[in-house]
């Protein structure tokens, strides 16, 4: 079993798969609620516990998707920029969904630091990484209305 798990391909072909099967569940139960990210999440999670196929083995492919998702919102910004006076119209919209999420964030990330009992540093941390995630959104946006212009 470690010759299979032990490179790169496992890691992508399983994440695909996982994928594939949440997109599989979420279009034959019809419910919008059913994320296949998630589901594929909580897949791969339970099936290398299920499995005790060491973490760094999936990350062996893992990282090769990782390493994609910065090329991959850069090119969803075109889509976006396309469709810029649609983002105008909605500018009030967006940017309470912008913060109404940015304050979720950290009442979530303080709460299962609670939970988990993490000690105060690492909570500043998470909650000011969930922070600057969410800034970093709402200053694209807020650049794409100043070019609209």
């Amino acid at each position: 079993m470690e010759e299979l798990t032990d490179n790169h391909l496992f890691g992508i072909l399983l994440s695909v798969i996982v994928y594939y099967g949440g997109l599989v569940l979420r279009n034959r139960f019809k419910i919008k609620f059913i994320n296949p990210l998630l589901v594929g999440i909580i897949s791969i999670i339970v099936f290398l516990m299920a499995t005790k196929i060491p973490y760094e083995n999936y990350m062996k492919g893992g990282s090769i998707i990782h390493a994609f998702l910065g090329p991959v919102t850069v090119v969803l910004a075109l889509p976006l920029y396309r469709q810029r006076k649609l983002l105008v119209k909605y500018k009030y919209s967006i940017m309470a969904g912008i913060v109404t999420g940015v304050v979720s964030s950290i009442i979530s990330v303080i709460l299962l630091c609670h939970v988990f009992n993490l000690n105060d540093i690492l909570e500043r941390s998470l909650v000011g990484h969930s922070v600057l995630l969410s800034e970093l959104a709402l200053a694209q946006h807020l650049e794409l209305f100043r070019e609209s212009q």
